[in-house]
């Protein structure tokens, strides 16, 4: 008999005879996809059809799933999911990006809107196989051996690492003593990673959770003009270095602790630089996302998990020793707003402790009624030309939170102007 906790909380106990139900509907519905993605609500609904009710979607069932597929030798190893991957070739890539350029496009008849912003479907088949080779680089990857230790019990502490406006791709030269490429971001980040560090072992944390909050890439058409200035990489280029760049951060953290992995989107994220064309969820982050998720699940580590808000990823909650925060990347805020978390808390029907941004490229904290904190992080990139427009002259930074076992916060700004 096995068990894991549903998404309400509870406690379910399953038999092997569920679990091998469970493995056979799983294998049958990664068979039909040319991604070897499946979708987990239907897996719910195969598996009440077959009579089993205590199945669920939640991440705990989906590892205890996989852990006895591994356990019974059903487990198809790195190099031969890499082989079911090369073979679908740009089908797998199509599906493993939501179809986004696809579908949704073909759907709205948006190749007459790509004309229109000065692209054209030949983009998308170099991005598309520009990731499928990321992906399949980051498969036969060697991973350190530590990934492979079992996950720590849950401490009285819990930590957030916000790491968000990365803007790889985007080159800053001497703009009041800050210059950013990508070979600076890897060294900031590296700070970024021994700055974490030491706060997870100085408050004994043993779950950190990493929330990336929007604007990985720097993009190629945000501005109204087509040319795509200012930028290292294209944008494929740009996704694929900010994914590796990522994965390495998390993976390194997990030696020392659990790793809980979520990602929201930002406006540099778009797939159209036009907001007004935009279609939900059509950004790089789902992009990026689908590669964290997918080398997880190879990897088949306990230390990571990915939090799954791949319906709507503009946003993202979750619940710290009683403390609710929500992650916006907060470009559909205002700065002078005084009200912005009563206003989620409205929305969504829940109370927040904290509510957290990026975009505006500077840390700052401000408390408001009954000790809820607007929590501002700021950029990996540091001052540019675009911030020196309204004289935001910010260092780069990153900010990490601790959660107190009693639920408070205090957040802390982590500088990286050194590097």
């Amino acid at each position: 008999m096995r068990s894991y906790t549903n998404s309400e909380g509870m406690l379910v106990n399953v038999t092997e005879e569920h679990l091998e139900k469970a493995v056979e509907i799983k294998l049958e519905l990664q068979n039909m996809s040319p991604s070897r993605r499946i979708s987990w609500r239907k897996h719910r609904e195969m598996m009440e059809f077959e009579g089993f009710q205590n199945s669920d979607v939640s991440e705990q069932y989906r590892c205890l799933v996989k852990d006895y597929q591994r356990k019974v030798g059903k487990l198809p190893s790195a190099v031969k999911h890499a082989d079911m991957v090369s073979t679908t070739k740009l089908e797998s890539i199509r599906s493993l990006v939501g179809d986004i350029y696809q579908e949704k496009r073909e759907n709205q008849g948006v190749l007459r809107e790509l004309n229109k912003a000065k692209r054209d479907l030949a983009d998308f088949y170099t991005i598309a196989e520009d990731i499928r080779e990321a992906m399949l680089d980051n498969v036969v990857i060697e991973v350190p051996h530590y990934v492979h230790q079992d996950r720590l019990s849950e401490g009285e502490n819990q930590g957030v690492l916000v790491v968000t406006d990365w803007h790889i791709g985007a080159l800053v030269d001497n703009v009041h003593g800050n210059s950013y490429n990508y070979e600076i971001a890897k060294k900031r980040v590296e700070k970024l990673k021994e700055d974490a560090l030491s706060y997870v072992k100085t408050f004994n944390i043993n779950t950190l959770t990493v929330v990336f909050n929007g604007d990985a890439i720097e993009h190629l058409y945000m501005r109204p003009t087509n040319q795509p200035f200012e930028t290292e990489f294209n944008m494929a280029q740009q996704i694929n270095n900010f994914t590796r760049l990522f994965i390495n951060l998390c993976v390194s953290l997990s030696e020392y602790c659990n790793v809980d992995i979520g990602m929201v989107a930002g406006n540099h994220d778009r797939t159209d630089g036009n907001k007004d064309k935009m279609v939900s969820n059509d950004n790089a982050i789902t992009i990026i996302h689908e590669q964290v998720k997918t080398f997880i699940e190879m990897l088949g580590t306990k230390r990571l998990s990915i939090i799954d808000n791949s319906e709507y990823n503009y946003e993202l909650t979750k619940c710290f020793n009683g403390s609710w925060i929500k992650f916006v990347h907060g470009d559909n805020e205002r700065i002078a707003d005084t009200n912005k978390i009563s206003a989620h808390e409205f929305m969504d029907g829940r109370e927040y402790k904290a509510l957290v941004m990026g975009h505006f490229h500077r840390y700052s904290v401000a408390e408001r009624n009954f000790g809820k904190f607007e929590i501002y992080t700021g950029s990996l990139m540091g001052r540019n030309d675009y911030a020196r427009n309204f004289k935001g002259m910010s260092d780069a930074s990153q900010s990490f939170i601790l959660v107190r076992g009693d639920g408070q916060i205090v957040p802390i700004p982590l500088n990286l102007q050194i590097v």
